[in-house]
Parts: C-alpha cells; structure tokens; sequence
C-alpha cells in the first residue's frame, strides 16, 4: 500500500510541477470580452430605465386624472388654473364640497424626472389637460424626450 500511494503522490506533484497558466493575451481578450458584454448590458438597461420614467409618468398622470374626476363630482367642476393642482390635496375656504383629499401623497403632483406636472383648465369646454415635457424638460421632443399629455374634453 505504500508504494501504491507513493506513485500517487508521484504523479501529483509531476502534474502540479507542469506550468498549468494562461497567457497575458488571453487574459486580455477575456477581459476585452467581459468589457464589450457590461457596455452592451448597460446600453439596454438605460434604454429600459428612460422608458420605465415614461410609463410611471403616464400612470401617474392617469392616477392624477382620477382625482381630478372625484374633485369635480364633489364640486361639480375641475380645479381653477389659480387652484391648480394643489386643490387635490388641501381645501381652501371657497372650495365648497369639497371632500378630499383626493391624492395620498403630494409626491405624485412631480414626474419621474422631479418636475411638477403642467395642469391648464378649460373653462369652455369643461375640460383639463396635463402635460410632462419629458426627460428633456423641453417642450416637444421624440421618444423619451416627447411630451406626454392627458386631456379630459
């Protein structure tokens, strides 16, 4: 048993005696592999991170044009351009039947991007419109950058 076991230690420390390594250059190109890989990956989750800024501001607008629908079945019409959007969270005194607050959290009233939501009242039409510029914050735009707008006619 012990030659058995000495010819297995034999044949280890032949094989750990081997140079067993890889090359400065493959090392390289795999780093250069894994770079190109985390690029590529971060590409696609900004991409998915500004369109997911869209549609939680859409949600939010939606959620906003909610309240404003319940603000105007306790007071029988939409906030004044002067009451704004903040008469969907606090009363003042002339507001009669009111019964809000309407919103949970101020928090909503801004889009995702930390700008507050832009809210006109049509006194004519007894509609409302709200309006985010965008990741860009300037009006118009193409993609992430477009306008989003919720009208009530």
């Amino acid at each position: 048993m012990d030659q058995s076991y000495g010819r297995w230690r034999a044949g280890i420390r032949r094989f750990l005696a081997q140079e067993q390594g890889v090359t400065l250059l493959e090392v390289l190109i795999v780093i250069m592999i894994m770079g190109f890989i985390a690029t590529l990956g971060s590409i696609q989750l900004t991409k998915y991170f500004s369109r997911a800024r869209v549609d939680a501001a859409k949600l939010q607008m939606n959620e906003v044009g909610v309240a404003l629908d319940l603000f105007k079945l306790d007071v029988g019409r939409y906030p004044s351009n002067a009451e704004g959007l903040d008469a969907l969270l606090k009363s003042g005194s002339t507001i009669n039947g009111w019964r809000g607050p309407y919103l949970k959290r101020d928090s909503i009233l801004k889009d995702p991007w930390g700008r507050a939501y832009l809210y006109s009242n049509w006194a004519e039409t007894g509609g409302y419109r709200l309006v985010s510029h965008g990741n860009d914050g300037q009006q118009g735009g193409e993609g992430d950058n477009a306008d989003i707008i919720v009208q009530m006619d």
